[in-house]
């Protein structure tokens, strides 16, 4: 059974880092929030897009869009 709450190969890496395994990955990224505070995003869904959750300069959550 796949569990829905699999590590993420992307949290806890730095911003820095998640920038680098993105771009040699092809994706395209954002960052929605930092440190629990809501970025300027644009509303649009794109699926093959990652959307990073910051805390203290660490990746925390990922979602898609």
């Amino acid at each position: 059974e796949k569990s829905s709450k699999m590590k993420n190969p992307y949290i806890g890496l730095t911003i820095d880092q998640a920038k680098d395994k993105a771009k040699k990955e092809g994706a395209k990224w954002r960052i929605t929030k930092i440190d629990g505070e809501s970025q300027f995003v644009t509303m649009d869904f794109k699926p093959n897009r990652l959307n990073f959750e910051i805390v203290n300069g660490v990746i925390t959550k990922i979602t898609k869009g």
